[in-house]
C-alpha cells in the first residue's frame, strides 16, 4: 500500500483520526456503524464526537481543532525584545510616545501607546521637557530607519497613529465632492502596475498639503501611515520614486490637467479663487501640484468662518498639523484628531461630510471625530 493512502486510511494522531472519521460520515455518506468500525470507535463514542463537532461549528474558526496555522516570522519573545529595544532607542532621541507609536505602526509592529509608555517607565527615563515645534522636527529628523515598502492599501480592519499631518485626511471629502479624483484618473499622468495614476498624484499632493518642500531624502513622511492613507497606500513611496516620476511628466500633461481643473472651477463658480492658467508661463509639475494643493486649501477655508482669506501655511499650522488615531474597519475610515484649540471649527466644517463614501477607497465612509483620550 502506498504510504500516502496508508496515511489517510489509518491515521495515527487523534485529531487526524477524528477528522477522517467525521469526513467519512458527513461527506462520503457512510453510516455511523461503518465509520465506528473503520476507525475503532464505539457507536456511542462516535455520536459524542459528532455532537461535539456540531457544537464547534457554531464557534469561530472551527477548523483550528484539526489544523494548526504556522505563524511566519520571529518568535513572539524575539519580537518583544526587538520592539522594546526600538522603543528605547527612539525615546533616547527625545520622541514622544505618540511619535514612537506612529513609527512602529509604519514598520508593522502592533503595540499600544500604553505598552510603549510602560516600557519607557520601567527603565526610569524621565518625562520629555516641553518641546518647541522646531525641536520636535529636529527629533523626528534624527530618526534613520529603513522606509517600509509602499503598497496599495487593502482597507483591512486596523488602527494606527499618524503623528503630524493628520489634518490632510480632512481634505479627502473635498476631493470626492468636487470630483477631483475623477479628474486625476482621466488625466494623462503616468501610472505603473504597482502605483495607479490617482495614488501617484495624491502622493505628491499629500506632501504639498503637509508643507513638505523637498523630496530629496527619505524623511519620516515615508513612514507616516496617515499620508499613505491619503494616497490609498500603506505609506508613501520612497524619495527616489518622487524624483523618477517627476521626470516622466511632460509640460503637455500638466497643461492638460490644469485646463481640466480650470473647467471644474468654472462649473462650480469658483474661478475667482483659483489660478488663471492663461498667465502661467512655466507649467512644470511642481507648480501644478502646488496649484492643486492650494485649491484644496481654498475649498477648506471657505468652510471655516473667519479663516476664508488665511494663507495655506496658516491653515496648515492651525488645522492640518495635528496627530490622530486612525481606525479602519470593513465600512468606515474614522480619524480621531488630537484635541487642540482650532479643532472645533474644523469639526464643524467637516460635519456635512460625515459618513461620506469615498468612491476610490472602496466606498469607505469618512468620519472625523475628536479623540476622547487625547
Amino acid at each position: 500500500m502506498h504510504p500516502a493512502i496508508q496515511f489517510f486510511q489509518f491515521p495515527q494522531e487523534i485529531a487526524h483520526k477524528q477528522y477522517e472519521a467525521l469526513r467519512a460520515f458527513y461527506l462520503e455518506g457512510k453510516s455511523a456503524a461503518e465509520v465506528a468500525q473503520q476507525f475503532g470507535y464505539t457507536i456511542s463514542a462516535f455520536y459524542s464526537l459528532t455532537r461535539d463537532f456540531n457544537q464547534r461549528l457554531k464557534q469561530p474558526n472551527p477548523s483550528q481543532r484539526f489544523f494548526l496555522t504556522t505563524t511566519l516570522g520571529r518568535k513572539p519573545q524575539e519580537s518583544k525584545v526587538e520592539n522594546d529595544q526600538l522603543i528605547l532607542s527612539l525615546r533616547k532621541k527625545d520622541l514622544s510616545v505618540s511619535e514612537i507609536k506612529a513609527i512602529l505602526d509604519s514598520l508593522g509592529h502592533e503595540v499600544s501607546e500604553r505598552y510603549i509608555y510602560n516600557v519607557i517607565a520601567q527603565t526610569g527615563m524621565k518625562r520629555l521637557p516641553r518641546r518647541t515645534k522646531q525641536s520636535r522636527e529636529q527629533a523626528m529628523a534624527s530618526v534613520k530607519l529603513p522606509a517600509p515598502p509602499s503598497k496599495k492599501l487593502t482597507y483591512r480592519s486596523e488602527t494606527f497613529r499618524t503623528p503630524y499631518s493628520a489634518g490632510v485626511l480632512c481634505l479627502l471629502p473635498y476631493i470626492q465632492t468636487y470630483g477631483i479624483h475623477r479628474l486625476i484618473e482621466s488625466s494623462d499622468y503616468p501610472e505603473s502596475q504597482n502605483l495607479n495614476r490617482l495614488s501617484s498624484i495624491l502622493s505628491f499632493v499629500g506632501l504639498k498639503l503637509s508643507n513638505i518642500k523637498r523630496y530629496t531624502t527619505d524623511d519620516l513622511w515615508c513612514m507616516d501611515r496617515g499620508l499613505g492613507l491619503f494616497a490609498g497606500l500603506t505609506v508613501l513611496p520612497k524619495a527616489s520614486w518622487f524624483s523618477s516620476y517627476s521626470h516622466r511628466v511632460t509640460r503637455a500633461m500638466n497643461l492638460s490637467f490644469l485646463k481640466s481643473l480650470h473647467r471644474l472651477w468654472q462649473e462650480h463658480q469658483l474661478l475667482g479663487d483659483s489660478a488663471n492658467i492663461d498667465f502661467v508661463i512655466k507649467v512644470d509639475f511642481d507648480l501644478t501640484m502646488s496649484i492643486l494643493a492650494h485649491n484644496l486649501y481654498r475649498l477648506l477655508a471657505m468652510d471655516l468662518p473667519g479663516f476664508e482669506v488665511s494663507t495655506s501655511t496658516s491653515l496648515f499650522n492651525k488645522f492640518i498639523c495635528n496627530s490622530a488615531q486612525v481606525q479602519i474597519d470593513s465600512q468606515t475610515i474614522t480619524v480621531l484628531m488630537k484635541k487642540k484649540r482650532n479643532l472645533p471649527p474644523l469639526l464643524n466644517a467637516l460635519e456635512p461630510f460625515q459618513n461620506l463614501p469615498l468612491s476610490w477607497m472602496q466606498n469607505q465612509k469618512f468620519r472625523l471625530l475628536a479623540d476622547s483620550t487625547s
